[in-house]
């Protein structure tokens, strides 16, 4: 949304407050602005959206026993899981939304520090038997990257869709809740065979918006 300067004239004690109050939300004092402003003359600016999708998506992702947590930026949330191994690897899932969206509508960051060679190799098996399930049923135009101790993955919705906030909301949900189950059951050797893993996939994309 494209946006300009405007001089305003407040008063101080208001500024002072306005201030104080866009600290305690972690945003700035024109964020603010705009944002009470367009609540008054019921716009829904993108970063209303983003925020509302955020707060569905702490309400669905909390109960599965994946923790967010809000970063410092507030186009972004990060959600924590450990692996149920000996020492406890922590797997932190960052989610983006971009306030501007054409084909994609953010994106999905998974990070996985460890030192283990063979638990880096084993999430990196998971990811390629992932990677071929969605190219195999999913037609959107997908892109991947997968670097040390990183995988990124876009969010799209299907051409020729539209979803509303809760959608978004359910689908980027029901996506990090499916990638999180599937992986740590596969990390725990329960899939004998890749056949399995794609029933399980199969399950979710009959169920689940897609995004």
């Amino acid at each position: 949304m494209k946006k300009s300067l405007y001089s305003l004239i407040l008063s101080d004690e208001v500024v002072k407050r306005i201030d104080a109050t866009a600290e305690q939300m972690g945003t700035n004092r024109s964020n603010l602005v705009n944002q009470i402003i367009a609540d008054y003359v019921a716009y829904i600016t993108p970063e209303m959206r983003i925020k509302h999708i955020f707060e569905r998506i702490f309400t669905i992702l909390t109960p599965a026993n994946l923790i967010p947590y809000t970063e410092s930026s507030d186009k972004m949330i990060s959600i924590k899981t450990s692996l149920e191994m000996k020492y406890k690897p922590t797997i932190r899932y960052s989610i983006q939304l971009y306030e501007i969206t054409d084909d994609s509508i953010g994106k999905l960051k998974v990070f996985y520090r460890t030192h283990s060679e063979e638990l880096i190799y084993n999430i990196h098996s998971y990811l390629s038997e992932l990677i071929h399930l969605e190219k195999k049923y999913n037609l959107n135009k997908i892109v991947y990257d997968i670097s040390e101790g990183k995988f990124i993955r876009n969010f799209m919705i299907p051409e020729g869709r539209q979803y509303s906030q809760e959608e978004i909301a359910r689908g980027i949900s029901d996506y990090v809740k499916n990638f999180d189950y599937m992986m740590k059951k596969y990390l725990c050797g329960k899939y004998s065979e890749n056949s399995s893993l794609e029933y399980d996939y199969k399950i979710y994309i009959s169920k689940s918006i897609l995004i």
